[in-house]
């Protein structure tokens, strides 16, 4: 899950660090509960071993999913004999210039570029046009950004275009 790009299972790794990191530095500070703790190891080690093979094995679970949360959305690039890697951020910086450039009246927002299953989707904010000018800038924005993402990306696969009305 997320919130807000950020993975909630980094947030408790970290957390958990962060809690580790503070009873560490509270030891020193609490003589009776060293004491306590020093006594509790002494005498039932194996209860630490346990907790401590605990933690790690979350860990260990966990860490993957941290890599496949955090994974951010880039697809490749086929240039002559070598393939390169394309951050989304990218395309939409290009695609939301284009917009700029050939549609300033309409007020067009490249809202997000995702890429799933090799297949960009393409979502942008569009005013409420009327349904012939809504067709004809439909036309005109596939041709252009199909040519647009040959030319400076070359990605010649299908996209899909998606409207919002804002």
């Amino acid at each position: 899950m997320r919130i807000d790009g950020f993975c909630i299972i980094a947030f408790a790794s970290l957390f958990l660090l962060f809690v580790v990191g503070s009873f560490l530095l509270s030891l020193p500070f609490t003589p009776a509960f060293c004491s306590y703790l020093s006594s509790l190891l002494l005498n039932k080690p194996t209860a630490f071993f346990y907790a401590g093979l605990i933690v790690i094995v979350l860990f260990t679970v966990l860490i993957p999913f941290v890599f496949v949360l955090v994974k951010k959305p880039f697809f490749s690039v086929k240039m002559q004999s070598h393939t390169c890697v394309v951050d989304t951020n990218i395309i939409s910086r290009w695609l939301q210039n284009y917009f700029s450039t050939n549609f300033p009246d309409k007020n067009v927002f490249v809202e997000e570029v995702i890429l799933r299953k090799k297949k960009l989707e393409i979502i942008i904010k569009v005013p409420l046009m009327k349904r012939k000018e809504l067709k004809s800038f439909l036309k005109k924005a596939q041709v252009d950004l199909a040519s647009v993402l040959m030319e400076n990306f070359r990605y010649d696969n299908d996209f899909i275009l998606t409207l919002l009305y804002a």
